[in-house]
Order: structure tokens, then sequence, then C-alpha cells
């Protein structure tokens, strides 16, 4: 779920590591910037690495690295927590402005 304008949301995904699916919530301030008003909810994929054990993949993360094509459809970020988890993350919404920054 997206909240315009002001940067928050929330959300829930699956983290698929050694062929078992551990279940996750997020919150995230920040991460969605310059949405377009229609935009309530947005699917990302993303792959995970440096992970050692399911427990790291829990914390904070801070942006690496930061991608949005010329049209602002495709969006991609890379994003790294305290444990040295990094996860790439992607997203594409054909017509509709979405950016993974700040």
């Amino acid at each position: 779920m997206v909240a315009p304008g002001i940067g928050l949301s929330w959300g829930e995904g699956v983290l698929t590591y050694n062929g078992r699916d551990y279940p996750f919530t997020f919150k995230a301030t920040g991460l969605f910037r310059d949405v377009d008003t229609k935009i309530a909810a947005a699917e990302l994929s993303g792959q995970v690495f440096d992970l050692k054990k399911p427990e790291d993949f829990g914390g904070n993360y801070q942006k690496v690295e930061m991608q949005t094509s010329e049209s602002g459809s495709t969006s991609r970020a890379t994003m790294k927590n305290q444990n040295g988890v990094v996860v790439n993350l992607a997203s594409t919404i054909n017509g509709r402005k979405f950016n993974l920054a700040p």
C-alpha cells in the first residue's frame, strides 16, 4: 500500500530461502515519492544477497543505489541493512509515475 505525497508505504511479502517461504511485513518511510495519485498498491520483486540466515533479513535498510527509467515506469533500488544483507528491488508500472527514490 502506498500513501501518495507523504512517502509512507507498508505491505507484506514472502522471502524464499533454501526452499522455504518466510512471510514478512514491512513499513518504509520516504521510499515512495512522486507517486501517481491513482496508485493505491504496487508490486515489487527483488533478489537478496549476502543472507546467511533468515533472521538477518529483518532490520533497517538504507538505499545504496537507485535507477528510474526516463518515462518513470520502471524503478530499481539497491538497499542494504545493518546485517550486510543486500536487496535489489524492481517495480514496473506501465503508464504511471512511480519512483523508489530516495
